[in-house]
């Protein structure tokens, strides 16, 4: 590791974070916490676009989530069952606790899993270990929004809101490695 930050490999550190994968046809949608309104939009066109028929949001703010939704979806219902509201969000890991009962069981084997850019290897990392051992395939698709960040083709160290995103995200990749190697008794 140490040798590939000395030959530079830092300057991929961005991109590395970043997954794009393409949506696929999914039982539900599921929509991390924070990122708004970025990742509900990106989960409402998800869900407008036929990938899925079934909507569940993660978040501490379920007003906001509505709110959000109603401005993409005004013909979606958020009192009936295909749009499910979580709230008190804390952290990825928590977020995906939250959801699996919600998933678990019954017909759902594929989800798609909704996030920040630069969130979306470290969710997924997190997804499939937990989701995976559930039978529970997962696709994780990017909201695609940097906000005032650098994309992480650019020199994102030389902007101070995507360096400490960039920083933070690998900081908390690191923090999560004993977790994925089955230490689960760290977190």
């Amino acid at each position: 590791m140490f040798g590939w930050i000395g030959l530079g490999g830092w300057k991929q550190a961005a991109q590395w974070l970043v997954i794009t994968q393409p949506p696929a046809v999914a039982d539900a949608i599921v929509v991390l916490g924070g990122g708004i309104p970025t990742r509900p939009k990106m989960g409402f066109q998800l869900l407008h676009q036929g990938w899925a028929k079934r909507l569940i949001f993660v978040g501490d703010r379920p007003h906001v989530l509505t709110q959000v939704g109603h401005s993409y979806c005004p013909a979606c219902d958020f009192a009936r069952p295909e749009v499910t509201l979580l709230g008190l969000s804390r952290s990825t890991l928590d977020d995906l606790q939250r959801v699996l009962p919600h998933i678990q069981g019954g017909l759902n084997r594929r989800i798609l899993l909704v996030t920040d850019p630069y969130h979306t290897r470290r969710a997924d990392w997190i997804a499939r270990h937990l989701l995976n051992q559930h039978g529970i395939e997962v696709r994780t698709i990017s909201s695609n929004a940097y906000f005032k960040m650098n994309a992480p083709q650019t020199p994102w160290w030389q902007d101070l809101p995507t360096r400490q995103v960039v920083l933070s995200e690998w900081t908390k990749f690191l923090f999560y490695l004993p977790y994925i190697w089955g230490l689960t008794w760290v977190l």
